[in-house]
């Protein structure tokens, strides 16, 4: 068994079964959401411009800001870091701005404007976003005219330090760096960064509940050469590029340069898992668990590392541990249900499909799996029905189709049907020599003496052994 990225592959019966994909879980809209219309006209008084001045009074850096207190503005730090003056603007008035304090490592600082009278915005929680969520994004590109972008939440990012950053759909240009990203009830949710990295823009945001640790940093921009955003933001782009190469270069710097960050070493892992390198992979994950065992994902990239090593048991483990911290990822229950099955723990796969399935009906692969189970355990009329659905899922898979077919020809009764399915997937795949030998076996038992001089001409050109076989079995 073979198990590469977020699936497994399975040989079942000497035929090739499939990867299982992780797709995004989409948020369905609240009915009680606001429009993107309202959420400007709630929140755009609370955004506003920030420009840093070089030693020469030009505007060295702009970006924009968030109000959120009286005089108190936050935005990102890479806006006024190389600033020796800061102005706040909102509409055609400016006013003098002081820096507060600054996280530089984490790309957050708070500006003080005393004269600055814009109302504070309302505070959310980053924390209750999901992948899918509608967001929406505020800020003031080039110091122009507010504008407003919509977009979702794509993934959550861990950070390290058991919070995550957010990214996102919404169009977030470098002018819009420090301006605010909302949730569909207008709250501020995170501080938004535009990342040029690797030849890609990253629209990411920081999460809003940053704010409230601010008053723990100096006005000062000590930090690192390479701050902790710059670190995840580069292994954000090259993992999109799957630039597996470049990522492990990356991640063996990062963890040398903070050894305890876990997110340093889950992206290690990621970049062996795509050299296939499993054995240093599983290595890589674990290390990053013991630093953040409630990481879901990282028990969920363990189990498949295990499972890439046939180390089935320990793969089997480590899936459980995932489903204990999620138990709604549909992807973990398909795969645990593959290691089942690799076990010949046929009753605990059936059981575990069946979650999956309750999950998301439409997981194909489920059900395959489920038609699997039910073959092993001799339950051929409900094989027969989990195959069915399967292929109306994805009539594309020709492995259900072969599977199907088998279940028909083992009954001995089906036989037509039998020969049906296994054309089918023969017209998915015409160089799959066993479904043209089962194919053989069919008219055989049909007597159909020409369906099997057929399958016997086509048998010898892809696998003699196996056309031996056939002609034997027709023999007997």
């Amino acid at each position: 068994m073979n198990l590469r990225t977020r699936g497994l592959r399975k040989r079942v019966a000497a035929c090739s079964g499939w990867l299982v994909f992780g797709i995004a879980t989409f948020a369905a809209t609240p009915v009680f959401a606001l429009t993107p219309q309202q959420i400007f006209a709630k929140d755009a008084p609370s955004i506003v411009v920030v420009v840093a001045y070089d030693t020469s009074g030009q505007p060295a850096e702009q970006g924009s800001g968030v109000v959120i207190a009286q005089g108190q503005i936050v935005t990102n730090c890479h806006v006024v870091k190389g600033g020796v003056a800061l102005q706040v603007k909102q509409g055609n008035t400016a006013y003098p701005a002081t820096l507060h304090f600054a996280d530089a490592d984490r790309d957050l600082c708070q500006l003080s404007v005393p004269q600055l009278t814009a109302p504070p915005i309302e505070m959310g929680d980053a924390k209750t976003l999901q992948p899918g969520a509608n967001v929406v994004a505020i800020g003031t590109p080039e110091g122009l005219e507010l504008t407003i972008s919509s977009g979702l939440v794509s993934s959550l990012r861990d950070f390290g330090d058991g919070t995550k950053i957010i990214q996102t759909t919404a169009a977030i240009s470098p002018g819009s760096s420090g301006g605010g990203l909302f949730d569909d009830q207008g709250r501020l949710v995170g501080i938004t960064a535009a990342y040029l990295k690797e030849g890609e823009n990253l629209n990411f945001a920081l999460p809003a509940n940053w704010i409230a640790q601010l008053p723990h940093y100096p006005a000062t921009f000590q930090t690192a050469a390479t701050s902790a955003i710059d670190w995840v933001a580069t292994a954000v782009a090259l993992t999109q590029k799957s630039d597996w190469a470049a990522l492990l270069e990356h991640a063996r710097h990062w963890v040398r340069a903070q050894p305890q960050n876990a997110m340093a070493w889950f992206s290690l892992g990621a970049a062996y898992d795509g050299l296939h390198q499993d054995s240093e992979a599983v290595n890589a994950y674990q290390q990053e668990l013991k630093l953040d065992p409630t990481d879901e994902m990282a028990w969920f990239s363990l189990g498949m590392g295990y499972g890439n090593l046939q180390q089935d048991a320990a793969a089997k483990s480590a899936f459980e541990q995932a489903i204990r911290l999620d138990p709604t990822d549909k992807l973990a229950w398909s795969n645990l249900g593959v290691i089942y099955d690799s076990l010949h723990q046929y009753v605990a796969a059936e059981s575990v499909y069946g979650q999956a399935i309750k999950l998301d009906p439409t997981n194909e692969k489920a059900w395959f799996g489920l038609g699997v189970d039910y073959d092993n355990l001799h339950q051929y009329a409900a094989a027969v029905s989990a195959y069915k659905q399967a292929i109306k899922l994805d009539p594309t898979h020709e492995q259900s189709w072969v599977n199907l077919g088998s279940v028909y020809l083992d009954s001995q009764q089906y036989l037509n049907a039998a020969v049906d399915a296994f054309r089918h997937a023969l017209g998915l795949d015409p160089t799959d020599a066993v479904a043209w030998y089962d194919l053989g076996i069919a008219y055989a038992y049909q007597g159909n003496r020409d369906g099997e001089l057929e399958t016997l001409q086509h048998l010898r050109k892809l696998d003699p052994t196996l056309a031996d076989k056939l002609f034997k079995a027709a023999n007997q």
